[in-house]
């Protein structure tokens, strides 16, 4: 006697769904790639203490396009730190994974520039006590 077909598997409610890891592309613009900062200094951080170290100095993404991240950093020192070719190319790997598309990274000194965690920091809503 030929076996019946089983009937379609129903997907079990109280069954754990799978996680994605995978993040989403971030836009084009500034502030999609601002969204992304407190990612690079974590990956930066684990790809170079160094490295780490200099972005979380007083810095920020001050520009974004298709093609180029522009950083600024407060101090000349780190500016030209973080424009050394080893960093760069680090920067640039991590920004292209991370916003979806490939990007080059460039630093400048910025005297009007703050520190993306001042920023990041204000952006959270204030928690309150009852």
């Amino acid at each position: 006697m030929p076996a019946s077909p089983m009937p379609p598997a129903t997907p079990d409610p109280e069954a754990p769904r799978p996680i994605a890891t995978a993040r989403a592309p971030a836009g084009p613009g500034l502030a999609g790639a601002r969204a992304q900062m407190p990612a690079m200094y974590e990956d930066a951080r684990k790809a170079s203490a160094q490295l780490g170290a200099l972005l979380n100095s007083v810095c920020d993404i001050i520009g974004a396009d298709e093609t180029e991240l522009v950083l600024g950093f407060k101090f000349p020192l780190h500016a030209e730190r973080v424009s050394a070719r080893t960093n760069l190319t680090i920067l640039s790997e991590i920004a292209s994974r991370l916003l979806g598309r490939t990007v080059s990274v460039r630093c400048v000194q910025d005297d009007s520039v703050e520190s993306w965690r001042q920023r990041e920091t204000a952006s959270r809503p204030t928690l309150r006590s009852w």
